[in-house]
């Protein structure tokens, strides 16, 4: 395996989102992603998406009459991706950490309303994650994902309330359960070009 240095990655933000299980991954990376793929919204930076379950721990078999293992058996991989909502008065955010509910928005001086649901139904959707490192861009595309809450939502003084939520990443009928695409960020390379034309 050559060393590249190029080939290293320095998160510095990026993008969630969202569409109905079955909609076709993008094949490019196109930011933002075309309807229906729609934005989650704003993300804690203290706990950023991040990627767990894919350890399996093994376990040792062994036979009565020698004291070291003859197989090794490995448990399943449960893949998660992590994250903490911000966006604690908008519906989808909402919608996602508590399985539904209902959202009914308000004409001032009427309020905006949000139910949750008796029965929580886990959300299952498509998901894109974007990981931005300058003019470099990754995209981890889950065809098939389920949301539950996954912690409590934090109300301390001086500091975000965040809704944390937990996405099991699932085997979908068909195809891979993660692809990753990696290119040329657009968005940084656009802001780059009138720069150099300028020079030039």
């Amino acid at each position: 395996m050559a060393r590249l240095a190029e080939d290293v990655v320095v998160p510095s933000g990026g993008d969630v989102y969202q569409a109905p299980v079955g909609t076709v991954l993008p094949t490019d990376l196109t930011t933002p992603p075309a309807a229906p793929w729609e934005n989650v919204g704003f993300l804690s930076d203290d706990n950023p998406p991040t990627i767990t379950g894919l350890t399996r721990d093994p376990t040792d078999l062994f036979a009565w009459n020698v004291d070291t293992a003859l197989r090794t058996s490995l448990a399943p991989a449960a893949p998660v991706l992590n994250m903490e909502l911000l966006q604690l008065e908008s519906e989808d955010p909402l919608k996602l950490f508590f399985g539904g509910g209902t959202y009914t928005p308000g004409t001032p001086p009427a309020v905006d309303q949000f139910d949750a649901p008796n029965l929580s139904a886990p959300v299952e959707m498509a998901t894109l994650v974007d990981v931005v490192d300058g003019t470099k861009l990754l995209r981890f595309c889950f065809p098939k994902t389920q949301t539950r809450a996954n912690g409590d939502i934090a109300l301390g003084r001086g500091a975000f309330a965040t809704m944390p939520i937990a996405m099991s990443i699932l085997v979908p009928s068909s195809g891979s359960w993660c692809t990753i695409l990696i290119a040329p960020n657009p968005a940084a390379l656009e802001a780059e070009a009138p720069e150099e034309e300028a020079a030039a």
